[in-house]
């Protein structure tokens, strides 16, 4: 359903806490849900936090949030969420996107929690996703 234009869109931490509210809210009717993770990419760090987390494998443009549940010929789902409106792809994300497709990978792009959502479903349903 469209988004009232007069309501701004949701930031994308907001959408995020959401899905993960309602990921855990559906387990019992989706009990791999349970599998679903948060990759910590983008909070804001000293230099010496950032250095660190670099050193800890953190990597630029990693998507958001990844379900490693097999389906539809898939490995695993790796989402990339952005505000409903506005949100837009940096040239890393658009590469780990690429890379996680040519591995195997769902690697999708979602606008805003309800698309997130309905991906999630789909790729669970083992529905053809782009």
């Amino acid at each position: 359903m469209p988004r009232n234009a007069a309501i701004p869109a949701p930031l994308e931490r907001v959408d995020q806490k959401n899905l993960i509210r309602w990921a855990r809210m559906e387990r019992g009717a989706h009990p791999e849900l349970r599998w679903l993770y948060h990759i910590e990419n983008e909070r804001k760090r000293t230099a010496a936090q950032a250095r660190e987390a670099m050193e800890m494998g953190m990597n630029p443009g990693a998507p958001d949030l990844c379900l490693p549940v097999a389906r539809g010929g898939f490995h695993a789902l790796y989402i990339e969420l952005k505000r409903e409106k506005g949100g837009r792809l940096s040239q890393n994300q658009k590469e780990w996107r690429q890379g996680m497709r040519d591995e195997g990978n769902c690697a999708l792009v979602c606008y805003g929690f309800e698309e997130a959502k309905e991906a999630i479903l789909a790729y669970l349903e083992g529905e053809k996703l782009p």
